[in-house]
């Protein structure tokens, strides 16, 4: 299963991107990390969502997961809130690497491959707690909790859809 995906986003979403893109602004005009707006991008992003994919469509939901303790923009959030979400599924889990540049202390140009988990489920959308976990989404931008720090992706490969969120 988790290689049947990977080669379909390798076609068709390399690297995990597309040409397409739309970003949407979903708390304004409330104040940032009111009650208010986090209410608001909550049933913004549900709406949108169940607008791309019905309940009934078998989806993937793909996880990466690069498992870090601190998180260097929010501290310490609620790592595992999506696997406690997701505990009644079985997860496929593959460990990849993303190739990285960076420069030493002499000025060269050295090759890093940064380890990442993905984590994989596959079911009918409306069988997984998508709403729990785009509230999750919605919690860590604002910093709350609990929150989702994980990028993390739907795609339904029937449908050619895919939807990032993180």
């Amino acid at each position: 299963m988790i290689n049947k995906l990977l080669e379909y986003i390798d076609e068709n979403f390399p690297n995990l991107q597309n040409d397409i893109n739309i970003r949407y602004e979903l708390g304004e005009p409330s104040k940032n990390g009111s009650d208010e707006r986090i209410n608001q991008v909550i049933t913004r992003v549900i709406t949108l969502f169940e607008d791309l994919f019905d309940a009934k469509d078998y989806i993937y939901i793909y996880i990466q997961d690069w498992d870090m303790v601190i998180d260097p923009l929010f501290g310490n959030t609620t790592q595992n809130y999506i696997y406690q979400l997701l505990e009644n599924h079985v997860l496929a889990e593959k460990v990849l690497y993303k190739a990285d540049e960076d420069i030493d202390e002499k000025g060269n140009t050295v090759q890093i491959a940064q380890e990442y988990n993905v984590r994989l489920l596959y079911d009918r959308l409306g069988r997984t707690p998508y709403k729990e976990m785009l509230e999750g989404i919605a919690h860590y931008e604002q910093g709350r909790k609990p929150s989702i720090s994980q990028a993390v992706y739907f795609i339904n490969i029937r449908e050619a859809r895919g939807r990032f969120l993180s």
